[in-house]
């Protein structure tokens, strides 16, 4: 076989990750050294994948990547020799190598089939030789296996778990709000660099009960130097700005939380009626009858 069109040694290159964040395609590239996608094999590449901190929430992922024919192929520990072979013969199109990978969550059966059906209709994809085979099962044991996985989630249990999401989205840019205005406090109103009790000097800023006819201090330029910072309009313009983008977080979380707990109490209340309580059992009693098949 002629490698005259692949690369005989492939350093750096770029992967091309893409996902749904909130029902909108994001894309992310993280760059890897090609030794390294190939000692930390299928495992070490998720773990490259999770540093993404969305997909990293997901319990199971489901990774696919693009291949020489422009199909997206489930990526496997048990294929992952092959995925290397299609890296090794990439084009240079430019500075690195680009490998375009595609994650959805895969720890629900019923949203993996949603969202296989989806894709399939944006990114057409053959099914014939690249298409893992396993030994197939009879029909009663195939159907225990597939419906045991999950139990049957109400649309609102759904959307209980998106904002579930978006609360610790939230509660991440909280905190690092919270960091921010903690750093500029301590920058510019350090009240332990000014310490005295006097009248404040104009020229110094400190307390130390003379004026700046007799001031023998060099004159303040910053509030880092006197902690004050309604002296310079610019580094207060600074920690008012970061006052009110903490604001704002804290009252979006509140509103997420209040929003959260009206909807966990409506769920608590329909489970509690006997209507849904039948429907539930009725459901998960026969799931092969009453659930999308996998």
């Amino acid at each position: 076989m002629a490698f005259s069109k692949t690369i005989p040694n492939i350093g750096e290159l770029d992967l091309k990750i893409r996902f749904e964040y909130y029902g909108k395609e994001r894309c992310s590239a993280i760059s890897i050294e090609f030794m390294q996608l190939s000692v930390g094999g299928y495992q070490g590449l998720e773990d490259v994948i999770r540093q993404i901190k969305y997909i990293n929430r997901m319990p199971v992922i489901r990774v696919e990547y693009k291949d020489d024919e422009g199909d997206f192929v489930d990526l496997t520990p048990n294929n992952f020799t092959r995925f290397l072979r299609v890296v090794r013969a990439l084009p240079v199109l430019s500075d690195f190598p680009v490998v375009n990978i595609r994650v959805s969550d895969g720890s629900s059966p019923f949203l993996q089939k949603q969202l296989s059906s989806d894709e399939t209709k944006r990114y057409p994809t053959k099914s014939s030789r690249k298409e893992l085979s396993f030994e197939k099962e009879d029909s009663e044991t195939a159907v225990e296996t597939t419906f045991d996985l999950f139990e049957y989630k109400s649309p609102i249990e759904y959307s209980l778990e998106t904002l579930k999401e978006e609360m610790i989205e939230i509660e991440t840019q909280v905190e690092s709000a919270g960091e921010h205005l903690e750093n500029l406090n301590n920058k510019y109103a350090n009240r332990n660099l000014n310490k005295g009790r006097g009248k404040q000097c104009s020229n110094c800023h400190l307390r130390l009960d003379h004026n700046m006819r007799n001031c023998t201090i060099d004159k303040c330029l910053t509030s880092e130097q006197c902690g004050y910072p309604s002296n310079y309009p610019d580094e207060r313009s600074l920690m008012d700005s970061a006052t009110e983008d903490l604001k704002r977080l804290e009252k979006e979380l509140r509103n997420k939380t209040n929003e959260y707990d009206t909807r966990l109490k409506g769920l608590n209340s329909a489970r509690s009626s006997f209507a849904q309580k039948i429907r539930g059992a009725l459901i998960n009693s026969k799931k092969d009858k009453y659930l999308v098949k996998t």
